[in-house]
């Protein structure tokens, strides 16, 4: 599958404007740390740094309601903190116990919709001379600058999932027309690429299709027809974005970009009471990307083992 697009070079040219603003803000105001952070629910995600501070590198996670961007994006703290330690907001904040910072400077990233994206910021261990306000206009223009990056690169991301569609039909299972196994894997190995370029979310579903034993055979379903009509109905379930490949006989697997914790185990909740309503049993598992320690491949072996322990598969 090709990989040189316009998506993807759209997103090399949003990791190459991040490193130049973080290359400028260093030469302006050089801190230990300067970074730009995303957003996931309670992950403050490290997406690009430029200093020396080790555990602040690029795919650490922390906790956003520790952090002193979630006061400073709740208007309890300042843009720039020459001693964050004036500041009660920042002085209280739990990431203190983890992190010496003296200085803080920080702006919200906003997407298309308005919603917060991350963070642009910068931590110092000793406190700043008070001047440094004085850079106050320059940084928040290159904050605006990057917002402006980031938007063509969610559109990029948009034309990028429709392209990789269209390109995995050539790997598609010849009986149910979903992705076959090599074709999940290179599915797999995009969206990897993708949340660990962005920090995005992304989890899996993993069902085994009639898991109990028929009478006619042991692979749960009777015959090819029933397997067709399974995943007939599944793909009228999905979401546009989802993809689903088949593991093996009766099992498959859908990937859900974008989706956080509690979503995705209502779609997969959804996936298994609409099929039984339909007369297709099913053992569903579902598990998150762990943000840092884990990778969509991880996601999916604990995606499988919840699925075997569920009381519809233990009856198989």
């Amino acid at each position: 599958m090709p990989r040189a697009t316009l998506a993807t070079a759209l997103a090399d040219e949003f990791s190459g404007a991040v490193d130049a603003t973080l290359n400028a803000l260093q030469a302006l105001i050089p801190l230990d740390i300067w970074m730009v952070t995303r957003v996931e629910a309670d992950d403050w995600i490290v997406l690009h740094t430029r200093g020396r501070s080790p555990r602040f590198r690029p795919g650490a996670a922390f906790s956003w309601q520790h952090s002193y961007c979630l006061h400073m994006n709740a208007g309890d703290g300042p843009n720039i903190a020459a001693d964050a330690s004036t500041v009660p907001a920042y002085a209280s904040a739990p990431i203190n116990d983890i992190a010496t910072i003296g200085c803080y400077i920080g702006f919200p990233l906003y997407d298309a919709n308005g919603h917060l994206f991350g963070t642009l910021c910068g931590l110092h261990p000793d406190p700043m001379d008070a001047d440094i306000d004085r850079h106050e206009p320059v940084v928040r223009a290159l904050a605006e600058s990057l917002v402006h990056v980031l938007r063509l690169s969610e559109r990029a991301e948009v034309l990028d999932r429709l392209r990789q569609h269209t390109a995995l039909a050539a790997h598609s299972d010849p009986l149910t027309g979903v992705l076959n196994r090599h074709g999940w894997e290179l599915a797999l190995d995009a969206e990897e690429t993708r949340c660990q370029r962005s920090g995005q979310p992304a989890g899996v579903i993993a069902l085994d299709l009639f898991p109990d034993p028929s009478p006619r055979g042991t692979t749960g379903f009777h015959d090819d027809t029933d397997l067709i009509r399974a995943i007939l109905a599944l793909q009228g379930l999905i979401h546009p974005t989802d993809l689903i490949g088949r593991l093996g006989g009766s099992q498959f697997a859908l990937l859900a970009s974008q989706l956080s914790e509690i979503p995705l185990a209502q779609r997969a909740q959804t996936l298994q009471q609409s099929l039984a309503e339909q007369g297709i049993p099913a053992a569903v598992g579902h598990a998150m990307r762990e943000v840092g320690t884990g990778s969509l491949e991880h996601a999916l072996k604990r995606a499988t083992r919840a699925m075997r322990q569920t009381p519809q598969a233990a009856s198989a």
